[in-house]
């Protein structure tokens, strides 16, 4: 998801660059002391679930409204090496890391001492080092497919998920940024199949989430491409209050970044119960040329 998120305000913001200066007053800054890699462009964006100032129906869709602090929902490492061409590698939430004190931690719960505590673990579990840190909420997901009016999408069968706060009929329907956002996390999905009701295994529920992601991520890149430079510069200026940056990044890295996003590819992982996973090798992190940290 955070991949998506930061290519479709990367986009916004491209198509928008009228209103960069008001743009850049309207995201967020940091101070991140950062391991950066040997040589190249490495970023690091994560995707949060912070529930912090948000309605109780879309804190809900989130999960537990109560829960506090920034959580890493997505994690996506985006490469340019020095050559100019780019590499895109995405992170499970699950992931072991290590923290400052060596202890072992899920990368999820890393964001909750601050992104560059999020860096530092992956320099030192993965030796992949970090140039600029973009935290984007999910709620920037809600507000651009609401500047573009909505998304249009083709149920085959009535579809609801009680957790998710989803409830769909079969068929083609326009649907607003928290129906989407609803789709893309939907965990526990169920269908109107021949009068009853047929709960999706999990396998099939991680497939669909893949799907809905890919589908959101293709009509947000449309819509923003077809729009008027109203609705483009609309679009952008509301997303930008839920991104925030190290203090180093600007706009045109923002521009610079949306250019080098790519399709991730998943870091092979080896399952370690049923709650973390640790990374299977390293020959995905090299092959995209993210091996080689250096402390801050």
């Amino acid at each position: 998801m955070g991949a998506l998120l930061c290519f479709a305000l990367a986009l916004a913001l491209t198509l928008a660059l009228v209103t960069a200066l008001a743009l850049a007053a309207r995201i967020g800054r940091f101070d991140a002391s950062l391991p950066p890699p040997s040589d190249g462009v490495t970023y690091l964006i994560l995707g949060s679930d912070s529930r912090e100032g948000l309605s109780p129906v879309l804190a809900k869709k989130l999960g537990d409204p109560e829960d506090k602090g920034d959580r890493a929902d997505m994690a996506v490492l985006v490469r340019v090496r020095p050559d100019g061409s780019s590499a895109t590698v995405s992170l499970p939430r699950d992931l072991i890391v290590s923290d400052d004190d060596g202890n072992p931690e899920r990368l999820a719960l890393s964001l909750l001492k601050g992104p560059d505590a999020t860096a530092r673990a992956l320099c030192r579990s993965l030796d992949v080092g970090v140039t600029h840190v973009v935290v984007v909420r999910v709620t920037a997901l809600v507000d651009i497919v609401d500047a573009l009016g909505g998304i249009t999408v083709t149920l085959p069968h009535a579809l609801q998920d009680k957790g998710a706060l989803l409830d769909l009929p079969a068929g083609t329907q326009r649907v607003d940024g928290l129906t989407a956002l609803a789709l893309a996390r939907s965990r526990s999905p169920r269908e109107l199949v021949d009068g009853e009701w047929v709960t999706l295994s999990a396998e099939e529920g991680a497939r669909r989430r893949t799907a809905w992601t890919g589908q959101i991520l293709r009509d947000v890149t449309a819509g923003l491409l077809a729009a008027t430079p109203v609705t483009q510069a609309r679009a952008a200026w509301s997303a930008a209050a839920d991104v925030s940056t190290d203090e180093a990044m600007n706009i045109p890295d923002l521009v610079a970044l949306a250019g080098a996003v790519d399709r991730p590819v998943p870091l092979p992982v080896t399952a370690v119960g049923d709650l973390a996973v640790v990374a299977d090798g390293d020959d995905a992190l090299r092959e995209a040329g993210l091996l080689g940290c250096r402390e801050p």
